[in-house]
């Protein structure tokens, strides 16, 4: 009975270090933060905040990235689909997307920074993304993140 125990507990030991690994990962050569989803013809796309081009140690989003999946095993990597300055000249900051569909397009919603929401709209769910109003489409002073909490009621007409 003792050895049985013994023989347990060290399989126990030894299982539990064992390092875990993940079956179909979504993406592994960049980061993706903060991701949204929709479903467009069958199909997943996952956006989300990135800061592969930061060259520092702080979280300095500027970057919308998209990947796909019909499967949700095998992922396409649509690359960036939204970047401030160069999509949105009078934003300095963009994270926690939300795409939402309306008449025919996307429009992708973006924390602009100071709790301030900017929009993108695009005609392809793969973007590129282009600003849409030519400023916020809401502007609040709170600083944090409001992206997942704004979708919706500030649709451009």
């Amino acid at each position: 009975m003792k050895a049985h125990l013994t023989i347990a507990a060290v399989t126990a030991v030894f299982l539990t270090t064992l390092p875990a690994r993940a079956d179909y990962p979504l993406i592994h050569h960049r980061y993706i933060a903060d991701p949204c989803g929709i479903e467009v013809n069958g199909e997943l796309y996952i956006f989300g905040s990135n800061d592969d081009d930061n060259t520092t140690a702080n979280y300095l989003m500027h970057s919308i990235v998209c990947i796909s999946s019909t499967d949700l095993k095998n992922w396409t990597d649509h690359g960036l689909v939204f970047n401030v300055p160069a999509n949105c000249s009078w934003a300095t900051r963009s994270w926690v997307p939300q795409v939402v569909a309306r008449n025919g397009k996307f429009y992708l919603f973006f924390s602009a920074g100071g709790g301030s929401i900017g929009v993108a709209s695009s005609t392809s769910i793969a973007g590129t993304y282009t600003d849409a109003k030519g400023g916020f489409a809401y502007q609040h002073k709170h600083s944090g993140s409001l992206g997942h909490h704004f979708a919706g009621p500030g649709l451009p007409d």
